[in-house]
């Protein structure tokens, strides 16, 4: 039947094999419901680059920053530098800051178009 679990090979699995469920328009991508409705928690704000600054611990941030993080911080340093590019930047860019994961330090900036 179309609704049955199918075994697939693989050969560059060396031999595994994976687990493929029906069609990619029943349970993929493509299925009709996929991107009708905003996700909570997703960004509302459209930008051409997303910037990410690693700087303390989540329950630390202010509600507001960089406004109203310390003076002489880098996230007000980051917001002034972006804030004076402004006009020469074509499109949006957003930024926001995250803590440190597995490899980041303090200060690192994670740029994504």
């Amino acid at each position: 039947p179309e609704d049955s679990l199918q075994l697939r090979s693989s050969s560059f699995l060396t031999g595994q094999q994976t687990l493929v469920m029906g069609e990619d328009g029943r349970i993929g991508f493509t299925r009709p419901e996929m991107y009708s409705e905003t996700l909570a928690g997703t960004a509302k704000y459209e930008a051409d680059f997303h910037l990410f600054l690693v700087w303390g611990k989540a329950a630390t941030w202010p509600e507001k920053p960089p406004e109203e993080c310390p003076e002489d911080s880098l996230p007000q340093k980051l917001g002034a530098a972006l804030k004076s590019l402004k006009k020469q930047l074509p499109h949006g860019l957003k930024w926001n800051l995250i803590e440190a994961a597995a490899g980041d330090k303090e200060g690192d900036v994670l740029i994504f178009p």
